[in-house]
């Protein structure tokens, strides 16, 4: 009785890996991730930047969706160790933050983030941004780009 049944030719459905949700706003948290489920995202939270750092290196993490201002480790922290780390440097980070002025951008890029996007976000924006993030074919194209040498 634990067999799957699906169409012949078409291949089992493979969980998706996880959405590393890091807000320390309970609000915004659960705002956020329960648009994410609703689209069908699995959503992993963290609170702080301990325990994001954990979770990233301990779960099946796909994309992290980081705020800048948390208690303890900011934001910007989180994205340099994710990127230090072979385990989590391809993973797709975008923050999601209140911090909007250009400096703010600028560090979140510098830090490694792929976007940056500014809160309030609306539902539309935050899920278009997680599928372009997630697109398989982005993806292949930065892994791609990030492993040739450099031109000049």
């Amino acid at each position: 009785m634990g067999k799957e049944i699906r169409p012949a030719g078409r291949p089992p459905a493979r969980r998706a890996r996880a959405i590393l949700l890091v807000e320390d706003e309970p609000d915004s948290a659960e705002l956020m991730g329960h648009i994410l489920e609703l689209e069908g995202f699995h959503v992993v939270e963290a609170h702080n930047g301990e325990d994001a750092l954990h979770r990233a290196f301990e779960a099946d993490i796909g994309l992290a969706l980081l705020d800048v201002m948390l208690p303890g480790m900011d934001g910007f922290e989180i994205c340099r160790r994710l990127r230090a780390d072979a385990r989590t440097a391809r993973m797709p980070i975008a923050f999601i933050s209140a911090k909007t002025r250009a400096e703010d951008r600028h560090a979140g890029l510098a830090a490694g983030a792929d976007v940056y996007l500014a809160k309030p976000i609306s539902r539309a924006a935050l899920v278009s941004a997680v599928k372009w993030l997630l697109d398989p074919t982005r993806q292949t194209a930065v892994a791609a780009a990030s492993s040739s040498p450099a031109r000049g």
